[in-house]
């Protein structure tokens, strides 16, 4: 099924990380999510690349799978993000 929606624009500045979660600095190339316990939870390369996929997945983790569905097929990214682009939770 193709909805010819525009690709969402994810937020993925550090302070944008969800509440619940901490980023390490880099180590060795990656930088590493990790719960607030210090569990780790996913590493990713890269001082950008590291950022732009692990503050996404801090907010998505918060998320059921319906209202990741509901989100990726809405214009505006609803209920992840708000209208103005920025993390509802």
């Amino acid at each position: 099924m193709s909805a010819a929606l525009p690709p969402l624009q994810l937020p993925w500045a550090a302070q944008k990380l969800a509440a619940g979660y901490r980023l390490s600095g880099m180590q060795r190339g990656y930088r590493i999510l990790s719960r607030h316990d210090n569990t780790p939870v996913a590493a990713a390369p890269g001082p950008v690349l590291s950022l732009v996929a692990l503050v996404p997945l801090s907010h998505i983790l918060g998320m059921s799978i319906a209202d990741l569905k509901v989100s990726f097929r809405h214009l505006h990214g609803a209920p992840l993000l708000k209208a103005d682009g920025s993390y509802r939770l």
